[in-house]
């Protein structure tokens, strides 16, 4: 399946990469730190959260 919108792009990223342990990473106070597909999945699904719990939604 090829994504078509951008929220697909997570899906996908689980389907392909999901024994990998290290598929993203970002510096945390000056140091690598490593994640895993559903690692970052969670983390997209904690700030998607947040932003609904403060109103924020499509189209407004």
């Amino acid at each position: 399946m090829e994504p078509t919108r951008t929220f697909d792009l997570l899906t996908r990223m689980q389907k392909l990469y999901a024994d990998k342990k290290d598929v993203i990473a970002g510096k945390e106070n000056g140091n690598w730190k490593r994640y895993s597909a559903q690692e970052y999945i969670d983390n997209c699904n904690w700030v998607s959260y947040a932003l609904l719990s403060m109103g924020i939604k499509k189209g407004g």
